[in-house]
Parts: C-alpha cells; structure tokens; sequence
C-alpha cells in the first residue's frame, strides 16, 4: 500500500538533516530510528547519505549497499521521494570532510489522531510546529521547578510570535465554579478514609491492591496509587482533598526521599516555631472545614494549586515572552461573590461549571456548553518516549549535586521504568526531570 493510498490516516510528513563531523558513525541512529517506529511513532519512509570528502567531492550511498541496507532495513523501500536532485542540493550545504543521513519520516500518531478526530466529525483548524530551541528556552524560564508552566509558555510564545502584549486567561474558573476533578474525586476520597478508620493498619495493607485495581479502571493508574495511599494512610495528609491532587502519594513517596512530615520547625531566630509544608497544609485545611464541601474544595484550590502554581508559573513564564496575562475571574469582588454563595447555588448534577454556564448560556453557542472538560496538554507521552528520552535518562543517571544527597535513585528509576511499561503518566517522570535540571541549573554553582 502506498502513503497516497493511505491519504485518509496518513500523517505529517517530516525530512531531517542529521549533520556529522567526518564520515563515521557509531551505530547509535540506527537502532534509535527503529525503536521509534517500533514504538508506532513514526514510520521511516525513505533514508539517504550523503559523504562530502574533503576536496569538496559529494557521494550519495544507496539504501541498497549491503553495509548499510541491513542497519536501515526498517525503511519501506517501495517508497523512493529522495532524488538525487533533492540530494545534490543538500551536499552544498555540507562542509568538506563531512556527512549527512536523511531521513523522511511519517508521524503515524499524528494519521492516528487525525481518523479519529474525523471519526468524531471534527476537523483541524491550526497546527503548529514548536521548534526544539523553543522547548529548551521554556525550561530555563523556570525561576522554580514546577512541571505545569510549559504550556502557558508556548502559548505566550505563540502570541508574541503574533504581536499580542496583552492577553486574557480563564484561570480561576475552574476554582470558582467547581470545574475540576477534584470537586467530585474529594468527597470519594473523604468517605474512602472515613472507612479506613475502622479497618486494623495489615488488614488495610492486604487490601490496597483491591482498592488501587477498583479505582484505577473508572480512571488511572495515578489515580489508583492516590486511593490505596488513602486507604492505607489515611491520616498523613490534613485533607483527602491533598491525595487527589499529590503526585508522589505517601507509600511511593517514601521511595524517592524521606519526607519529613513534621507540622513545624525552629525558625532561623532559635526559637520561634515556623509551620513548615504540613503545618501549612493543616492550617488550610482547617479553614476549609470550616465551609460548606463545594465551598471548601474551592478554597483549597485556590490556596493552593492556582496560587502557588498556576499563577506563579503563569505570570513567570508569560514575562519572559514580554506578554501580560489578565485575570478577569479572578476579579475581587467577583471572587468574593462566587464563595459567599451556598453549595446549592455553584452546582447543577450533570452540568459542569453550572453558575458560570447559566450566567452566560444566552452570549456563547450550544456546542461550546455542551463540551466536556478539556485538559489543555502538549503531547508528552509521545515526546518523553521518542524525542526527549535520551534526555531523561541522561538526567536520571546524573543527578543534580545538590539534590543527590537527597534522591533515591532507585525510586527515581522505578518511576522510569512504570512510565515505560504504561504504569504511570508522564507527569511523574517529567516533574522528577524539572526539579533535577533546575537544581543543575540554579543549585549546583
């Protein structure tokens, strides 16, 4: 079968140029591109190299040599779209005593996306090409190590790019108006520790691989580990509402550091108390008891998740692309008029966001209301299994002097390897990744 007889699933075609000094490979390209196609990431359509000897002489080696066609006997070699034309213009870009692979690959993923979009008669309207230099700017514009601000950057990026200065975020609504997971996932988890309470610490234990498996299948992995740590650690968070939104829960987390969960410590004076993590976790928990369920999930993610991270990443990596960001529902008195309103009046069952869809139901289209919640996240499975893997595991294998003494390194691995195998999700890996180069980077002079 052809690429133009596959034209309803085929896609984004991409040509690579892969530059080296002199003529000699060491065997790594080969093996890398297979297990990308392996993986059903791409599909390498056609392979060319070209060795540029130092008298300026241009070579082009055939797919078909026998010394090379057994390492790239990956490529459909009914498909030929590099010709010599195309070849002879790329060596006059080489320098003399140099070489070149290029490589045509099909991002299947992206075919693989593209049916299924279709299948749901929906259409693409825009794609964009993030270049990798681009990649690598968003994370030295982490002035702290977060794993939530790389997407506001490339949005910042992207309106830069397009001559924007100023520009509108919707943050806050999900927190005003009981949009996120958590508002339902907190009442599950309070009744989950509510039960274990009474159930004696080892038969808790024997038990968790139940709970993990049950809460696992009406969501993931991630949000199975979150409830057997519940279930069997029921009192080391001061609120269910931080197990649901914990990347490391306590029972995994102890395999990566040992984590001090003291509520206080001695202040620089010696004598003081200051309220460390947990001190400040109880306190916020405290206040949010003190208000109706809705009300107090409210509470805690705006105390917490929007103000320590979504904001502080927002207005971080959007200044470093010159670009203000506007908050308009998080106005003060709009603020202060959504959260003195009883439980009843902020939710409708099956209507997500209900105030703010009833508020503006008669200004936006059907469609738009009846969407369910969208995440808005970059493709990350994809990029830490193909593209940025070498990086991680590069990464994992050097940690950061400062943050050395600290790690376990096999826990580290262990959340590479459950990334691999399908165990976990990308977050995980990727946040350990973020908080190693950040401490690289700002820690480690």
């Amino acid at each position: 079968m052809t690429v133009l007889e596959q034209d309803d699933t085929i896609g984004p075609v991409d040509v690579a140029v892969l530059y080296f000094e002199g003529s000699k490979f060491n065997g790594e390209v080969a093996p890398a591109l297979l297990e990308l196609q392996e993986s059903g990431i791409v599909r390498i359509i056609d392979i060319a190299l070209i060795v540029k000897d130092f008298d300026g002489l241009a070579t082009f080696v055939e797919l078909e040599d026998a010394d090379i066609a057994e390492a790239f006997d990956m490529v459909d070699q009914s498909l030929d779209l590099l010709s010599e034309e195309d070849l002879a213009g790329l060596a006059e870009g080489l320098d003399p005593g140099s070489s070149a692979i290029i490589v045509v690959w099909e991002n299947t993923w992206a075919g693989r996306l593209a049916a299924a979009v279709r299948g749901s008669n929906g259409r693409l309207v825009a794609l964009e090409r993030i270049p990798h230099d681009v990649v690598l700017n968003a994370l030295a514009a982490l002035d702290q190590p977060t794993m939530d601000a790389i997407n506001t950057y490339f949005v910042s990026w992207a309106a830069k790019e397009v001559g924007l200065k100023v520009a509108l975020s919707g943050l806050g609504g999900d927190e005003l108006f009981a949009g996120y997971p958590t508002f339902t996932d907190t009442p599950r988890f309070s009744r989950l520790i509510r039960t274990a309470w009474f159930v004696p610490g080892v038969l808790r234990r024997l038990i968790a691989p139940l709970v993990a498996t049950l809460a696992a299948q009406k969501a993931s992995p991630g949000a199975g580990r979150k409830a057997a740590s519940a279930w069997v650690y029921p009192d080391a968070l001061p609120h269910p509402y931080f197990f649901t939104r914990t990347l490391f829960p306590p029972g995994q987390l102890e395999r990566i550091i040992e984590p001090r969960f003291r509520p206080s410590t001695v202040g620089a004076d010696g004598v003081t108390l200051d309220p460390t993590w947990l001190g400040w976790m109880e306190k916020t928990a405290a206040e949010a008891r003190n208000r109706e369920p809705v009300t107090g999930i409210s509470w805690l993610e705006m105390r917490s998740y929007m103000a320590s991270t979504l904001l502080r990443d927002t207005d971080a990596v959007s200044m470093a692309q010159s670009l203000e960001v506007r908050v308009p529902l998080l106005d003060t008195p709009l603020v202060e008029f959504v959260a003195s309103l009883p439980d009843a009046a902020r939710r409708r069952p099956g209507t997500q966001k209900a105030l703010l869809v009833e508020a503006l139901g008669d200004l936006l289209p059907r469609e738009v209301l009846a969407q369910r919640k969208r995440t808005f996240t970059l493709p990350w499975e994809e990029w830490l299994r193909g593209p940025l893997r070498a990086r991680l595991e590069a990464s994992f294998n050097e940690p950061a002097l400062p943050l050395a003494a600290y790690l376990r390194p096999g826990g580290v691995r262990g959340v590479w390897i459950d990334f691999l195998a399908g165990k976990t999700t990308w977050s995980r890996p990727w946040s350990l990744y973020v908080l190693n180069e950040w401490c690289r980077r700002h820690l480690a002079a």
